[in-house]
């Protein structure tokens, strides 16, 4: 991968990330590889029922009304 290179920011420093081609970088602190899967995507098991309680599982807590 020879493309455009990063460099870091910090004035002490000079390292430098290959930027892949077609790919920008989505912030100034991250470059996405090709091979990046997306990070919303569930995370695949053997098991169906660990599989099927993965998918299940909210977000956030639901928080109820406080009963008076």
């Amino acid at each position: 991968m020879s493309g455009p290179k990063k460099t870091n920011d910090n004035p002490g420093s000079n390292y430098q990330e290959e930027v892949p081609k077609g790919r920008e970088p989505i912030d100034n602190k991250t470059v996405r590889k090709p091979n990046d899967s997306s990070p919303k995507k569930p995370v695949k098991t053997e098991n169906p029922a660990e599989q099927r309680e993965n998918e299940e599982q909210p977000v956030h807590s639901i928080k109820k009304a406080p009963k008076e």
